[in-house]
């Protein structure tokens, strides 16, 4: 059998609703039968007056009629006559008037005919006397007594007959029936609202007191979840709230699942991962951090992250503690904190700030080994800068005036051995330039100046700069002439084309053109470098120019300056805002280096 504590929210607020109106419709219903019979009654009752009302009045307007013919046969003026035949008229139409009221019953018609008889006699000898009083004139006054007297009798005789009339609708219980169907009404009227106020009372007790029962264990509930405290058993029953607090034991085991899952990854993470509260403090911290910092986890719970950070570091630390609770804004910055043996580490702190919870969440990765690398690798450029470039130079410098015979004449197979010295120190120099360039962008500490640039002024200074080396190398360079002009950084630009035209000398052949070409494409200034080295695959065109891409067989005797090269020339366009890529001519043998840069400005 179905439980009411069972049914479904909706079912519930349907009956809560449904059975009080029901009720109501039913009371109505009797209500209006009620009413309609006690409006019938009341009818019926004021017929009932009107009827013995009407049975009194019409004996009366005989009586009064007599008196009339008296006083006629005392005065025997016209207007005493004219008021007597008035009075007599009367008596007809209350006759008619009755009739009609009782009609439909035939034994009133019965004494209603024979009232109506007895007048009529009355009314004949009334007659009779005006004749009487206007033929004989004074001599029919001495007769008004022996009339009276008779007219008395008849009238008597007419008024009993009426009277049964009256008798009979006196015995109709219309009157009481009508005061009884009166106070029927009343009774329902009044105990029908009682009855259905009582039932809405009871039906809206019962059911809130189960939804109320219901609801006060999924707010009891709500408060163990947020307190980490056992569930109250599952809700019974299969309405929406029990459902509700199915679902609701179902996610509190979801969410103990996934807490025990994040406990075991931070419990277990390489990174130290703390929770700090709005002042700073340690609140959590995995175990992690023995291994990282030296610190047991007990020995950090409520102290200050502010504390372990180096005095060079701290500002910058508050800083943005107190940038991340006003914007929320997740932020990350590098620093220095002391481990348990005073020895400073490097860290990546990444921190998160939860305004529900008023904490920050942080993540600190250990960059020490990173940093140590970076510090390895500014030495190591510093050592190529200056213990490697100035022999380099020296050196290119004396075989220079080897060639020119400031030291004497010398031989052709020497001047081609110094050929190659200097060619070979030639692209140990261009290697470390770019060495250097790309050291300054990885660093950010290559900063981009841009303004209008002579396109045609610029390539006269690539070709000045590059005219030994390719005329050494047999290799003729084209440069058109243009008068576009680009917003750029000079000396970048410069950078940009003297390393693709050297990629370009290397792949070419003796006695073989480099070409450049400049256009304008929608606001961009393209510039073109055409060799006829060997063609390039098509899936060269973006791996040529990123370090960390091996290129095939086909292409591995490229030089590893013409490689750091290409990839220059992509950081220097790129922070111009252009675009580089490489593809192979169509009509011969070569390729086609291209890149954009703005134009104009």
């Amino acid at each position: 059998m179905l439980k009411l504590s069972n049914l479904k929210l909706v079912y519930k607020g349907l009956i809560l609703v449904a059975v009080p109106l029901l009720f109501e419709l039913a009371f109505v219903a009797i209500f209006l039968l009620l009413k309609h019979q006690a409006e019938s009654e009341v009818a019926a009752a004021e017929k009932s007056k009107l009827i013995i009302a009407s049975a009194h009045a019409i004996p009366a307007a005989g009586v009064s009629t007599l008196n009339r013919l008296l006083l006629y046969g005392m005065r025997r003026t016209e207007e005493a006559r004219q008021a007597y035949y008035d009075y007599r008229g009367t008596v007809p139409q209350k006759e008619r008037a009755l009739f009609e009221l009782i009609k439909d019953n035939p034994l009133q018609r019965e004494n209603f005919q024979a009232a109506v008889k007895s007048q009529e006699k009355v009314l004949a000898y009334f007659d009779s006397g005006a004749r009487t009083i206007d033929e004989h004139g004074l001599q029919a006054v001495l007769m008004l007594n022996s009339i009276s007297e008779k007219t008395a009798e008849m009238l008597y005789e007419g008024t009993a007959a009426w009277a049964k009339v009256v008798e009979e609708e006196e015995k109709k219980t219309h009157l009481r029936a009508a005061t009884e169907s009166r106070a029927v009404v009343d009774y329902w009227l009044y105990g029908g609202v009682l009855l259905n106020v009582l039932l809405a009372v009871a039906l809206v007790h019962f059911f809130s007191r189960e939804i109320a029962r219901k609801i006060a264990v999924l707010v009891e509930n709500s408060k163990r979840l947020v307190t980490k405290e056992p569930l109250s058993t599952i809700i019974a029953g299969s309405d929406e709230i029990s459902q509700l607090d199915s679902s609701f034991h179902q996610l509190a085991e979801e969410l103990a699942e996934a807490e025990s899952k994040e406990r075991t990854m931070v419990d277990n993470a390489a990174d130290v991962i703390c929770s700090l509260d709005s002042s700073g403090r340690i609140i959590r911290i995995n175990p992690i951090v023995k291994m990282n910092w030296g610190y047991g986890v007990n020995e950090l719970i409520g102290r200050r992250l502010l504390e372990l950070v180096s005095k060079e570091d701290s500002v910058n630390f508050e800083q943005a503690t107190d940038r991340l609770k006003s914007d929320q804004t997740d932020t990350t910055l590098e620093l220095r904190l002391y481990r348990q043996d005073q020895s400073l580490i490097d860290i990546l702190l990444s921190m998160h700030w939860s305004a529900p919870d008023q904490t920050f969440i942080c993540v600190c990765h250990d960059v020490t080994r990173r940093k140590e690398l970076e510090r390895m690798k500014r030495q190591f450029v510093a050592t190529v800068t200056h213990d490697l470039r100035s022999p380099l130079t020296g050196i290119l410098f004396t075989t220079g005036l080897l060639v020119e015979g400031a030291y004497g004449e010398i031989t052709e197979r020497a001047g081609k051995e110094i050929a190659a010295v200097e060619d070979a120190v030639t692209q140990m120099l261009d290697l470390i330039n770019n060495l250097l360039f790309v050291e300054k962008l990885e660093s950010g500490k290559m900063q981009i100046k841009f303004k209008n640039v002579s396109l045609l002024r610029l390539l006269g200074k690539v070709t000045a700069l590059l005219s030994s080396t390719l005329e050494r190398q047999a290799v003729q360079l084209t440069v058109p002439e243009t008068d576009l002009e680009a917003c750029v950084d000079e000396e970048k630009l410069s950078r940009v084309f003297v390393n693709l035209v050297l990629n370009a000398a290397r792949v070419s052949a003796p006695r073989s053109e480099i070409r450049i070409a400049i256009e304008q494409k929608e606001g961009m200034v393209e510039a073109s470098v055409f060799d006829q080295g060997p063609a390039l695959p098509d899936s060269f065109g973006s791996v040529i120019f990123d370090r960390v891409k091996r290129l095939d067989s086909t292409l591995s005797d490229l030089p590893r300056s013409t490689r750091l090269g290409l990839v220059l020339c992509r950081e220097i366009v790129e922070l111009h805002g252009g675009r580089i890529g490489v593809e192979s001519l169509q009509s011969g043998p070569g390729s086609r280096f291209w890149f954009t840069v703005p134009g104009k400005s």
